[in-house]
């Protein structure tokens, strides 16, 4: 079983930052102020939400998750050639490791496919990826006829549907993330699934230890460009143009861009992303130099350097991970999504939220209702084999974390008189 403490790092690159609380909390809510000591206590609808999704799950011994059995489809491929051979992975089994019966409605069926697609696919190879070491890439063998690809220093424009991204054991809440963008009815994460390989023999060590991870969707329309970590963004943003992108509204109230505005996306994506990473408490994206909140030694801002250009004023402050895609460059994607579970409510960064003046509707209805816990509780039983190899106490910790976070948020909206608004 793959355990996860709250106390380690779950972001793939970084983490948090921060400043004095009065300068870098700007209009925290007044219901803030007040002592969270109870916070700590899981909430009764999550245990009781937990309690109900356990007697739903079948029993360890009659369904046990391997490669072997509930990977039916999964093929060992030799080192040399990369071919599969079928003929060892004959035993069948009666559990599918994404229960399609069992989904939740915020699940399109591409989604659903994705998901299926990701968990049983035979992989044909391991590739790494360019300046990102902690990550790899999975190229999978759909067909049983997989032909190496020619080799090509665009890694990025390889991969049509075959590939997937394979991260650390200590990303697997890639995958609540992922569960927590589609019960939002955000829809801007790419699908993710927990999958664990064993018995390969030509993934290595690294891989082979039996723990599951999460493995993410490769799009391969995404968009790369700027001149600032290329690979790592759509297009080049720093926080005083992203400020004055959000002032000019693109696409708001049915207005057309003026010539001199740089509308990359419409404006209510930035929303989007904005509560999305509040609730994870993801800062590398809008909040790269950690200027809105306390950081702490794990923070690779605070050793880097980065955090002191906070202070300065003619700083350039970057934005990275602001990803679109070729077929729809006006929306974004969300990528790089593990949150930070052990950030504190007395230091949760409020100045992602800044410039922000109207939401989705239906996402906050969602916080407002309570049910958050419940429904990302019900969401992640889907996906069995994450549901089954995480540590129980410490994956119901987390959704406890971010119901919290949901209606520190609310309040935040309301208090802030920011507008809800329907999807355009």
């Amino acid at each position: 079983m793959v355990s996860n403490p709250l106390s380690v790092k779950y972001s793939s690159d970084e983490n948090s930052r921060g400043e004095e609380e009065t300068r870098l909390k700007p209009d925290v809510p007044d219901s803030i102020q007040s002592d969270h000591s109870e916070s700590t206590k899981t909430p009764v609808i999550v245990e009781e939400t937990t309690s109900r999704l356990d007697e739903k799950v079948p029993h360890e011994d009659k369904d046990t998750v391997t490669e072997s059995e509930d990977f039916p489809q999964q093929k060992d491929v030799s080192k040399s050639n990369g071919l599969s051979d079928s003929k060892r992975l004959r035993k069948k089994s009666h559990h599918s490791p994404i229960q399609q019966s069992r989904s939740p409605k915020w699940f399109s069926k591409a989604d659903i496919d994705k998901m299926v697609h990701l968990a049983t696919w035979n992989i044909s190879h391991l590739e790494t990826i360019p300046h990102h070491p902690s990550v790899d890439k999975i190229v999978f063998d759909k067909h049983g006829n997989f032909k190496t690809q020619p080799i090509t220093k665009d890694h990025l424009a390889v991969c049509t549907d075959q590939c997937a991204v394979l991260k650390s054991y200590r990303d697997m809440f890639e995958v609540v993330a992922y569960h927590l963008d589609r019960v939002l009815g955000l829809n801007r994460t790419l699908p993710a699934v927990a999958r664990a390989f064993t018995g390969q023999g030509y993934l290595g060590i690294r891989y082979e230890d039996g723990r599951a991870r999460p493995l993410i969707w490769w799009d391969p329309n995404l968009l790369h460009g700027g001149g600032f970590q290329e690979d790592q963004n759509s297009f080049e943003l720093d926080w005083q143009t992203y400020q004055s992108i959000l002032r000019s509204r693109c696409w708001a109230d049915g207005r057309e861009p003026r010539p001199w505005e740089k509308c990359f996306v419409v404006h209510l994506e930035w929303a989007r992303i904005a509560i999305f990473d509040f609730l994870l408490q993801v800062y590398d994206r809008l909040d790269r130099n950690c200027c809105g909140f306390r950081p702490t030694e794990q923070d690779k801002c605070l050793f880097d350097g980065r955090n002191a250009d906070c202070d300065n004023p003619d700083a350039q402050l970057m934005l990275v991970h602001i990803f679109s895609t070729r077929n729809d460059p006006t929306r974004l994607v969300f990528l790089d999504n593990a949150g930070v579970p052990e950030r504190t409510e007395d230091n949760l960064d409020f100045r992602l939220l800044a410039g922000i003046d109207e939401v989705p509707r239906k996402a906050v209805e969602v916080l407002k209702s309570g049910r958050l816990g419940e429904l990302l509780l019900r969401s992640l039983q889907v996906d069995r084999v994450f549901w089954k190899t995480q540590d129980r106490e410490n994956l119901t910790e987390y959704v406890h974390v971010l119901e919290k976070r949901g209606k520190i948020l609310a309040d935040y909206i309301n208090e802030q008189k920011i507008a809800l608004v329907d999807d355009y």
